[in-house]
C-alpha cells in the first residue's frame, strides 16, 4: 500500500523549504532523527551554533546533510521543479559578483514568501506551525504566516544575514534589468506557488530593495 508520494529524509531549513513546492495533493513524509520540534530548524539553532561554536561538529553537519538532501534531486523526483528564489537570486550575484549565493537569498527569501503566500494559505500554515510553532490563527491566517515571515527575518538578522537588497549593495536603477534578465526578456515564467513573471519579479526585488 503507498502511503506517501514524495519522502524528505532530514527536517533541515533546505529539506523543509524544498517541501513547500511539492503540489499540495502530494501526501509528503519529512523524516528527522527527532520530533519534528526538536531540529534545528524548529528551533532555529543550526545557524546559530554554527556561528556561536565554529567547532559545533553536529550544527555544522546537520546543516551540510539537509543542504545536500535538498540539492542532490531527491525530493524534485517526479514533478516541476524550480527552485524560485535561487533564480531571483543568481540574477543579483550575476549583476554584483561581489554578493554571496547565501546572502542574497537571505536578503530576497522573506520579500518572495510575502509576494507568494496567499496563493497556497495551508501549505504557508505548515511551515508557520512545523518550523516556527505558531499557534495558527484560524480566523486570520495570513496574520499567522506574515508573523512566521517575520520571524524567519529576524532570524536572519540574528545570525547576520542582509534582509534587503539594500544592505548588499544593489541600486534602485538596477532592479528592473535584473527581472529583465531574470525573466529572460519576458519570455519565461518561474514556478511555484505562482507563477512568476517579469511584472512579478520586478515587484519581488522592489520589495527586497525596500526592506534593507
Amino acid at each position: 500500500m503507498k502511503t506517501a508520494d514524495v519522502i524528505i529524509v532530514g527536517s533541515g531549513a533546505s529539506g523543509l523549504f524544498n517541501a513547500l513546492f511539492i503540489p499540495q495533493d502530494y501526501k509528503v513524509i519529512v523524516i528527522t532523527k527527532k520530533e519534528v520540534e526538536e531540529s534545528d530548524s524548529f528551533l532555529a539553532q543550526g545557524g546559530i551554533s554554527a556561528l556561536k561554536n565554529p567547532e559545533d561538529y553536529t550544527a555544522r553537519a546537520n546543516m551540510m546533510w539537509a543542504s545536500s538532501l535538498a540539492h542532490n534531486g531527491l525530493t524534485q523526483c517526479g514533478r516541476e521543479f524550480q527552485l524560485v528564489v535561487h533564480q531571483l537570486e543568481h540574477e543579483v550575484s550575476g549583476m554584483y559578483p561581489e554578493v554571496a549565493h547565501g546572502a542574497g537569498l537571505a536578503a530576497l527569501w522573506c520579500s518572495w514568501a510575502r509576494y507568494v503566500y496567499k496563493a497556497n494559505i495551508n501549505r504557508w500554515l505548515q511551515y508557520a506551525s512545523n518550523v516556527w510553532g505558531l499557534d495558527i490563527d484560524f480566523e486570520h491566517p495570513e496574520k499567522t504566516i506574515e508573523t512566521a515571515i517575520d520571524m524567519q527575518e529576524q532570524y536572519y538578522a540574528s545570525i547576520g544575514m542582509p534582509i534587503g537588497l539594500k544592505e548588499l549593495g544593489v541600486k534602485e536603477d538596477d532592479l528592473a534589468k535584473l527581472a529583465l534578465d531574470c525573466s529572460r526578456n519576458k519570455t519565461r515564467s518561474l514556478i511555484g506557488y505562482k507563477p512568476l513573471e517579469y511584472e512579478d519579479i520586478l515587484v519581488i526585488y522592489q520589495m527586497a530593495y525596500e526592506r534593507g
